[in-house]
């Protein structure tokens, strides 16, 4: 069947362009852009038009132990189809079980595909039950039935440093990519809400200093120097934690995933979450923490570096002020 979208606000990631156009499609395919009006015609009023996001990483479903909070329904037809998200890929961190075994995580893709309108790809856990450190899971099983990446969320693998090598390396046999939260958990514990400092003092709000996530994501990207494996470095929050991330990349020999460099042994990327990049710990004040976040809120310059860092590259460091 031909479809063609007229009056449509087409937007395309790829050339970075953004401009009222028509698009035509055949049996699911592209096969026009501005072309004649083939087929059924579509008006879109001036709509957006563009290719489906892909949610990796911020996406936990209650399912199994926890579908009172959020079923693959509600999460896939309410929320993920209607805001434009076409691929979601889920956390393990459901309670109880984690996400950790395969008979768990062919119920969880079972589940999604009977009930979710999008795309679900899951991950693994890193190790078993989500405990830091203590016994790491199978990952080749798990690869083989069907986990996407491996990650403990916001558990911190700290003792020993041992067990989180061993995965590592384990992980890079098998093609694996390992998901971390970079954070020191002696710094952190306890919870924040705020970047420590004056604004933390006032209003005597639960604070944690950036330099947390700073050592965190140096050990992990010590430790992915030393094995090789694939890392993807999950809701980084600060500034200070960026050119961290920057010396992993060439000439040291690594590079993030989508760079323009050749792929070396070892991939490091990172993410910044997207509620950092719009609001600062001034919201916090005005009391408008979402709940369950897991991580505080930051300054204006973390999140002008972390909009900075997110810039394409040649368009300048634009950010606007908060």
């Amino acid at each position: 069947m031909t479809t063609t979208f007229t009056n449509a606000r087409l937007i395309n990631p790829e050339t970075g362009s953004d401009e009222i156009g028509s698009l035509t499609i055949d049996g699911g395919m592209i096969t026009a852009l501005n072309g004649p009006e083939q087929g059924e015609v579509i008006d879109c009023g001036g709509k957006c038009l563009a290719p489906g996001i892909v949610d990796i990483g911020g996406v936990k479903i209650g399912e199994p132990g926890e579908r009172h909070k959020e079923s693959f329904r509600t999460a896939g037809a309410a929320a993920a189809a209607g805001g434009g998200v076409t691929t979601m890929v889920i956390r393990p961190d459901t309670t109880p079980p984690a996400v950790d075994t395969p008979e768990t995580l062919e119920f969880v893709t079972r589940r999604a595909g009977q009930t979710a309108p999008v795309n679900v790809h899951s991950m693994a856990a890193l190790t078993k039950g989500r405990e830091g450190g203590r016994e790491m899971v199978e990952v080749g099983f798990l690869q083989d039935a069907g986990a996407v990446a491996f990650t403990d969320c916001d558990h911190v693998i700290q003792n020993p440093p041992k067990t989180f090598a061993r995965a590592m390396t384990y992980a890079k046999s098998l093609g694996a990519l390992v998901v971390a939260h970079p954070q020191d958990p002696t710094l952190s514990d306890g919870g924040a809400a705020v970047t420590s400092g004056k604004f933390a003092s006032l209003r005597g709000l639960p604070a944690v200093s950036p330099m947390a996530e700073r050592m965190g994501l140096e050990r992990d990207l010590a430790l992915v120097e030393m094995t090789g494996a694939s890392y993807h470095a999950d809701s980084l929050s600060s500034a200070t934690a960026l050119p961290v991330l920057e010396r992993a990349k060439p000439p040291v020999g690594c590079h993030r995933r989508g760079g323009q460099h050749p792929p070396p042994d070892a991939e490091r990327a990172g993410r910044g979450r997207l509620s950092h990049l719009l609001q600062t710990q001034t919201a916090a004040a005005q009391r408008r923490r979402p709940a369950g976040h897991g991580r505080s809120r930051r300054l204006g310059p973390d999140r002008r570096g972390l909009l900075d860092a997110h810039a394409p590259p040649g368009r300048g460091k634009q950010t606007p002020a908060l």
